[in-house]
């Protein structure tokens, strides 16, 4: 039985992810660490449609461009301070 607390992924899903269902009892139990994929501004758009989970998603600011699930199977081509990020508060078992 694992013990999750957090979801990692790419602001490309995540600006579809007001449509997964039951999305808010996702946010309600979970963090999501999202990685900005593109130049879009993420920030803004946390606070303009999730203004009331601001302390459940946590951005990461370093724009990425390699593919979110390769990373999530293998861990690599992750940006150097994103991987620390993950280490440091044991977020990927």
């Amino acid at each position: 039985d694992l013990n999750i607390t957090h979801i990692l992924m790419g602001s490309d899903l995540f600006l579809n992810f007001n449509s997964f269902l039951n999305y808010q009892d996702i946010l309600n139990k979970y963090y999501l660490i999202v990685i900005k994929r593109n130049n879009f501004d993420l920030n803004n758009y946390v606070l303009t449609n999730y203004n009331n989970y601001l302390n459940k998603i946590i951005i990461i600011n370093k724009e990425y461009i390699g593919s979110s699930t390769i990373s999530r199977k293998e861990l690599v081509n992750l940006d150097k301070e994103v991987l620390a990020y993950i280490k440091e508060n044991n977020l990927y078992n």
